[in-house]
């Protein structure tokens, strides 16, 4: 799948095949065929086959793009389901969501669901499922858990699903029915427990007589709130306090601002990708180990960059760099890796293991030295 428009060439297949080649004798009689070797002498030669380069016009996608489209191109079938629409508070309740077709599943990404006021919403559980033998197809589902906190009736608005269909030139939206949820109130469990004499006894007789007489107490010279033990004790929690203050103020502000919280994170994000991949080189999973490789170069950019996974291409990527002040020869790099581990990862039949640690090292240096740049060209 292209990642970027405009014209691009797929680098050319080399294959190495070693070729048998049987060799002239001289002198050759009759016993020669009876007791030599029925196929003569003989020598290998290596031959390098090259495949032809391959030309590919990439357009950009069409005006028009509805509010729903998130970058999915082919051809797809959409359905939402809810488990049940009566239910009470504090129950939980979920959405399956399923999108099927042909095109990019990995990249797919799912619809947003707009609950009402009143639900408590999880993080959804998504699975893939993707089929390489001819056209690339399969399907994606995400299972969203939500709570209701609130009695009444309750209504899910429709969801809707868009993507740009090639065969048709146009974009098309799919959409689910509104899901009616009637909210009863919860159950509540009341338990009433009666003491009778029977239950009484006596549990001790340590309760003293009020003192009436207070000629024997004398006032001391030394109080305990004149202490600096005391003073250091109630200082404490009002420094914590302020701490903790001004902790709450810089998370509100950061995890309120979802890119400058992805600008922070992604190279901590990257480096557990990249940790990933190193397990799957280590376990010879050449397929994952590309895919992983793949994912942690291109979702580094798309947070550190501020590039929305559907309109990011390795052309955008690398103008947003030169706004950066970095410099050609490590957006070249960049470019590079990108351009050879898609290949790799695309390539039918290649031997992918043979540069695996090589792939490794290349976009792992990419990543740290575009990291070391970037925070030095902020910095300055």
């Amino acid at each position: 799948f292209p990642t970027q428009t405009g014209s691009l060439e797929v680098t050319p297949f080399e294959l190495t095949v070693p070729i048998q080649i049987q060799k002239q004798r001289s002198g050759k009689s009759i016993w020669d065929d009876f007791f030599g070797d029925p196929f003569g002498k003989s020598e290998i030669y290596e031959f390098n086959a090259k495949s032809n380069t391959v030309k590919v016009e990439v357009e950009n996608l069409p005006a028009g793009q509805p509010d729903s489209f998130k970058g999915a191109v082919g051809e797809y079938s959409f359905d939402a389901s809810l488990n049940k629409t009566e239910t009470k508070s504090n129950e939980p309740l979920t959405l399956n969501i399923n999108i099927s077709g042909t095109g990019n599943i990995k990249l797919l990404e799912m619809p947003e669901v707009n609950l009402p006021n009143g639900f408590e919403k999880y993080e959804p559980k998504v699975n893939e499922q993707v089929n390489r033998k001819g056209k690339v197809s399969g399907s994606k589902s995400g299972e969203y858990l939500f709570v209701p906190r609130v009695v009444g009736l309750r209504e899910i608005p429709p969801i809707e699903f868009s993507y740009f269909d090639p065969s048709k030139k146009k974009y098309v939206t799919l959409k689910s029915e509104a899901f009616k949820i009637d909210i009863k109130p919860a159950d509540k469990t009341v338990s009433t427990e009666i003491v009778g004499k029977e239950d009484i006894r006596q549990l001790g007789d340590d309760i003293r007589f009020l003192k009436t007489n207070f000629s024997d107490i004398r006032k001391k010279e030394n109080y305990l709130i004149n202490s600096t033990g005391f003073l250091i004790a109630g200082a404490v929690p009002f420094v914590l306090s302020f701490v903790i203050i001004g902790w709450k103020r810089r998370y509100d502000k950061i995890h309120g601002n979802v890119v400058l919280l992805r600008y922070q994170k992604a190279q901590k994000i990257a480096k557990n990708r990249l940790t990933t991949a190193k397990k799957l080189m280590d376990s010879q999973n050449h397929k994952e180990f590309y895919t992983e490789l793949s994912t942690a170069l291109f979702g580094y950019l798309e947070d550190k960059l501020h590039i929305p996974k559907s309109e990011f291409t390795i052309e955008r990527a690398a103008d947003e760099l030169r706004k950066r002040n970095i410099t050609e020869e490590l957006i070249a790099a960049l470019k590079a890796g990108a351009e050879k581990c898609e290949f790799v990862r695309f390539a039918p039949g290649a031997e992918k293991s043979a540069a695996m640690q090589e792939m490794y090292d290349e976009i792992a240096d990419v990543i740290i030295n575009l990291e070391k740049n970037i925070l030095n060209k902020r910095n300055a």
